[in-house]
Parts: C-alpha cells; structure tokens; sequence
C-alpha cells in the first residue's frame, strides 16, 4: 500500500496555466465586488410629547346689507289683506308694500322701516266707502346667539307715522284714521314682526354655516399638489366673542382650538367629524392666529420622491460605475438610515445614515452628518474602496435636503395661496395672510419622519349673500 501511494504523482501545472487562473480570478474580484454589509438594526426613541394645541383666532364679519336685500325679495306685494266686510270691523284692508325696505343699525339693535300703501272700504250701513293712504311702520330687532349656534332674534312693532291718512267724508261722516292704523298695527305687531324673525332665521342659518365649517375643518385640504400635502386642522373646541356692530357688519372672533397635522402623499382618510360644540362666549386673547403643525413624511413616500430622480444613475470613480437600483429609508434611533441597492462593479446593499436637524439660517431640516455606516466602510476599504470616493454620497445628501427643504417651501407657498380666499362654502370664505412659517423640531417615527412647525398670521371669515 506504501508502494502504490508514492508511485502516484500527479500532472505538473505549467506556469502559465496557473498565471492564467490567477489572472482570471482576479479579473471578475476587480470588475464585480459582492459582499453582504451587516444592515443597521432599525429602532426608534420614544416620541416627543405632543405640541399643546393650537387657538385660532379668526375675526367674523357678517354683512347685514345683505339681510336688506333678502327682506327686500321676500316682503313684496300684498302683506295684508282682510276682503270680509262682516267680521265685526265693517271694513276690509289692504296693505302693500310701495317702497324699498331700509335698514338701520345701532348696537345691539337692527332697525327696519316698512313702507306701505293703504286700500280700505268703510260699511258706513248707509254706503260703502273707499279710501287710499300710506303709512311708515318702524320695527326693531334684538339678536344673540343661543347654545346651539341658532342666531336668536325678537322683532317688535315701534311706531307708526301716516304718509298720507286715509280720508273720505259722507253726509259729515269721516273714516277715522287711527281706527284703521289700529287694525293694521295689531296685524302687523302679531304677524309682520314675527314674519320678520322668520324670514331672518331662513335667511340668515348661522348653525347650519357653523356645522359646515366645523366639518370642513376636519376634511384634509391639498395645499401642495406636486408633492400632496395635506392639511387638516383637527378642531377641539370653538367658542365665539360677543357680536359687535360696525357700520352695517357685524363683527365677532371665532377662537378654535385644534390639533392640526401636515401629511405627505395620499390623501388622507377623513376623520370623523366631533359634533359642533354648544355656542360659548369667550373673549380672545389676541388677534393673530398661531397654529402649531405636526408634518409627517413617511419613509414611503419619500423613498419615491428620491427613486423619481435617483433610480437608474450610475456613479463611476476611474474605470468602476454602479448603477442605482433601489433606496430604502428607515430608523435607528434618531437617526435616517438610507439603503441603497447597486449593481455594476459593487453587488449589493450599501448604507449611509445622518441625523434630521433644525437649520436655523435656511429654516429647513437637514439630513445632519450623512456618511456610510461603520460597517459600510470597513466592507468597502476592503472591495470597494472607489466607491468611498464617487459622488454617491453627497448625491443622496443634496437630493434629501431638497426633497425637505422644497417641500416645506412649497407648502408654506401654498397655505398662503389658501389663506388668500378659500372658499368654506357658498356663502362663507376665508382670507388671511401667513406672517411666519418657522420649524421647531424634528425627530423619527416608525413609519414617518416628524417635524414640527409653527404658522403665525392673520386670517378672518367673511360671511356675506344670505338667501
């Protein structure tokens, strides 16, 4: 057995077939580098204590010129008419109105004139009589608002002052003109003044106004269409300062307290509407709105933003190109890891992380410190060390800090745009103005990158075409 292992000898390499298998080998080692980097664990800090909620203070303007007109529509024609001679007054009545209804304001107060003409027939038993006259009725109006926002009013009849009397005499005899007013003033003050009520009530629906508006609050609102961004204003609470007269406005403060978010991507689901509060006067504090915004970015949605202008680029240092073929986003802790897939002369995974960061000269968040993980370049010293070299990194770097800076820009952009005239509903629009637009914090979640912000500025809501 000895003999027979050592009389075996096995076929001697050339040296140029070895230099050949060398030199192969090193050749796919030097145009293909793939070794597996150990992926960052992904974990998280617990949250930051949510902002206290925002107060806005958001001035009402109601115009009352349009209750005019409504008045002006609705009471036309005949206001009244009694045709039975038999009904114990031997007389038979007709008021129509002649003239435009003014309105007048003085605090607390609306005041309305009414101008009517006068057809009456007299049964004086031996004839019948007609005469014609016209007759200025003066009503007054008290209004509030009751707990369940139904703007409250109480209409009375003031006085009355005759144009022209109406006057006809037979045989001595004179139809008495106070008889007649009496008559009419008794109508009126039973009838026309509560027609009146209800003509403000039908035209003037401020809970029904408030309900829509308090919905419309939770409804997310795009203000950003190129990166869909979302605004909802979340209300809590409403309440409303004592109405004040100003030339022929009506004037008051709503305060809302909310919770307000900023969502990026898809719309989002509508929360469900809290039922509108009961009507609480208050007093505000000032008369600049400030609103305290949690923006949410998820990973999601930004790893599309950056594959819409990243995926497929080939970075290249010397004769060695990769070419970009995925981008991941997570946490770890309060830092973004960024993973990026490539292929080309390095296969695989490699990974960069940074720390979002307040920049207070640009008033922008930051990706702070972006490098390749620990385990990143030492994997890469070894098989890759050009790409430690190439452009990727400050690639992903310049293309994150955009991707927040431009998106913050842009929706401070377009929030102004809203505030300008937003249209609440038919009758109720919003105008404003945005003063500051400024970022507090920024911090990782799960499924989304968080910042804080804060909008200062002045809005109000114009109320206006009541039907």
């Amino acid at each position: 057995m000895l003999y027979l292992c050592n009389s075996f000898k096995p076929p001697i390499m050339s040296k140029n077939h070895f230099l050949l298998i060398i030199s192969v080998l090193l050749f796919f080692q030097a145009c293909t580098s793939t070794q597996k980097i150990e992926k960052p664990l992904e974990s998280y800090l617990p949250t930051a204590a949510p902002e206290s909620p925002s107060v806005l203070n958001i001035p009402v303007a109601i115009d009352l010129r349009s209750l005019e007109t409504s008045l002006n529509q609705n009471f036309s024609g005949v206001l009244y008419e009694d045709n039975d001679l038999n009904d114990g007054d031997n007389m038979m009545l007709r008021a129509e109105r002649i003239d435009a209804i003014k309105i007048g304001f003085r605090e607390g107060f609306i005041t309305y004139s009414l101008p009517l003409s006068i057809w009456v027939r007299y049964n004086l038993g031996i004839s019948k009589v007609e005469a014609k006259g016209s007759i200025m009725l003066d009503f007054e109006t008290t209004y509030d608002i009751n707990p369940d926002w139904q703007f409250q009013t109480n209409t009375v009849l003031l006085r009355h002052q005759w144009i022209v009397k109406p006057s006809v005499k037979l045989i001595g005899i004179q139809i008495p003109a106070g008889f007649i007013a009496d008559i009419l003033l008794k109508y009126s003050k039973d009838n026309l003044a509560a027609a009146i009520d209800e003509q403000i009530a039908g035209s003037f629906d401020l809970r029904g106004t408030m309900e829509t508006t308090w919905k419309q609050m939770f409804e997310p609102m795009l203000v950003s269409e190129t990166y869909q961004t979302w605004l909802q204003v979340n209300p809590v609470d409403i309440g409303m300062s004592p109405l004040k007269l100003r030339g022929d406005t009506l004037t008051g403060t709503l305060m809302v307290t909310s919770m307000p978010t900023v969502i990026l991507g898809e719309k989002p689901a509508l929360s469900t509407p809290s039922p509108l509060p009961a009507f609480d006067y208050r007093q505000p504090d000032t008369t600049t709105f400030q609103l305290h915004l949690k923006t949410a970015v998820t990973y999601a949605d930004a790893e599309q933003l950056l594959k819409q202008e990243l995926l497929g680029s080939v970075f290249s240092q010397g004769s060695k190109s990769v070419t970009l073929e995925d981008i991941s986003l997570y946490g770890r802790n309060d830092r973004l890891v960024v993973e990026l897939t490539l292929s080309g002369a390095y296969q695989g995974g490699i990974y960069l992380e940074g720390t979002p960061v307040f920049n207070k000269a640009r008033n922008t968040i930051d990706i702070d410190g972006l490098e390749f993980t620990l385990n990143t370049r030492n994997v890469l010293f070894k098989t890759g060390s050009w790409l430690l070299k190439s452009t990727i990194k400050s690639e992903i770097q310049e293309n994150l800090d955009f991707l927040l800076a431009y998106n913050l820009n842009d929706m401070r952009e377009q929030i102004q745009i809203q505030l300008q005239d937003y249209p609440v509903t038919k009758d109720v629009t919003l105008q404003g103005n945005l003063d500051a637009f400024e970022i507090s914090d920024a911090f990782l979640s799960p499924q989304q990158m968080v910042v804080w912000m804060t909008l200062r500025g002045k809005a109000q809501i114009l109320v206006k075409g009541l039907n």
